[in-house]
């Protein structure tokens, strides 16, 4: 599986209950990827069990097979971290000089996001220098408008550079905050350095694909 796979998975979780069918279009329109990128994804997710055959999709009178949220959920929690561990750019124990401009990775488990890095490079065997660690996704800024309209959703931020998923994951944050949250959960959970920290943004994902009842915690901003 790549990232590409991750994104087009996540993005069916989220939209394909919603009273517009989700179209091949649609998920490329707001991953910022081709629609060839999209197919290959799916092909990938059924290839995983992840989603329904086309066969059960047609059967189904749908445009697109749909992804499988419990399973996909599984996978986030039990492998993601595994499978694609976190990258942070630059030398891990250079902080603060090498810091980068991009979209700031913050939420309801924001003091813990801290805590993650300090057991991260402490884990690395680097010094760590107290104070808050703002993480960023990586983003030319300049780049702040979609279809002409400005995206004043979050303000450039400044910090220690996570890689993304994808190359094109920040620019679809900044323009949908729904993805913005399920991808900031998903980063939660790469880090993988607390129990409590993945077990907390695993249950908020839940919420989010609205497989169990659960506030979606405050807006992120």
């Amino acid at each position: 599986m790549t990232g590409y796979d991750i994104a087009v998975g996540l993005c069916m979780a989220l939209y394909q209950k919603a009273s517009m069918a989700i179209t091949y279009k649609a998920i490329s329109g707001m991953l910022y990827i081709s629609p060839s990128t999209v197919h290959k994804a799916i092909r990938s997710l059924q290839a995983s069990n992840l989603a329904e055959s086309n066969a059960v999709a047609a059967q189904e009178k749908r445009s697109i097979p749909h992804v499988y949220p419990h399973a996909f959920h599984r996978f986030i929690v039990d492998g993601i971290s595994v499978s694609f561990p976190i990258e942070l750019t630059g030398l891990v124990d250079d902080w603060p000089a090498s810091t980068t401009n991009g979209i700031p990775i913050r939420g309801q488990f924001s003091t813990s996001v801290d805590e993650a890095y300090r057991l991260y490079v402490n884990r690395k065997g680097s010094r760590f220098q107290a104070g808050v660690v703002e993480f960023v996704w990586p983003y030319a800024w300049q780049d702040v408008t979609d279809r002409g309209r400005y995206l004043p959703i979050y303000r450039c931020g400044c910090g220690r550079g996570v890689v993304p998923l994808y190359p094109m994951l920040p620019k679809a944050v900044v323009a949908d905050s729904t993805l913005y949250r399920g991808f900031y959960y998903i980063e939660m959970i790469r880090f993988n350095c607390s129990h409590k920290l993945s077990e907390d943004a695993g249950k908020a994902l839940a919420g989010l694909l609205r497989l169990i009842r659960h506030q979606e915690g405050p807006d992120i901003g």
